[in-house]
């Protein structure tokens, strides 16, 4: 006796390999568009975090007097520098320059100053120039702050 051969339901339809493409591809574009937001959230706490780092650091060398000089940080949308001295000088070569992470930049340097540097005071540590420097992030414009007080001391806003 033969039985009727049944057709053979192996493998998959055009359909349903289109559709599982489709899912893939929506869920791959989620996932990447995810971490591109935690990459320019990283680089946005770490320009801040670079600045904060900085600035502290030329506090704490003046009030040491290391080269017996005051210290400051001077910003630039694309970079934040650590120079010796009570003007900031591109060319002095113990500048300590450190660049803004692609995704970000510093949108509003607004100081009590027009050279955008804030310098520290030999004997307290106090700053005359006192402000806010936003970093924001290119692609979604999330910010973050960092307030400069006239104690010399700042803050991650």
């Amino acid at each position: 006796m033969h039985l009727p051969r049944v057709a053979s339901t192996e493998g998959f339809t055009l359909l349903e390999t289109v559709v599982v493409v489709g899912i893939l591809l929506i869920i791959i574009t989620l996932a990447l568009d995810g971490m591109r937001s935690f990459r320019e959230s990283s680089s946005l706490d770490q320009a801040t975090d670079e600045s904060l780092g900085l600035l502290r650091e030329a506090r704490e060398k003046t009030l040491a007097a290391e080269g017996g000089s005051a210290w400051g940080v001077h910003f630039t949308v694309g970079s934040v520098t650590l120079f010796r001295g009570g003007i900031y000088d591109t060319n002095d070569p113990s500048n300590n320059t450190v660049f803004v992470p692609s995704a970000v930049a510093a949108s509003s340097i607004n100081l009590t100053t027009t050279t955008a540097s804030v310098v520290f005071d030999r004997l307290t540590g106090a700053s005359p120039v006192t402000g806010t420097i936003t970093f924001t992030g290119l692609r979604s414009g999330k910010t973050k702050r960092i307030q400069i007080f006239s104690s010399g001391l700042s803050a991650k806003q």
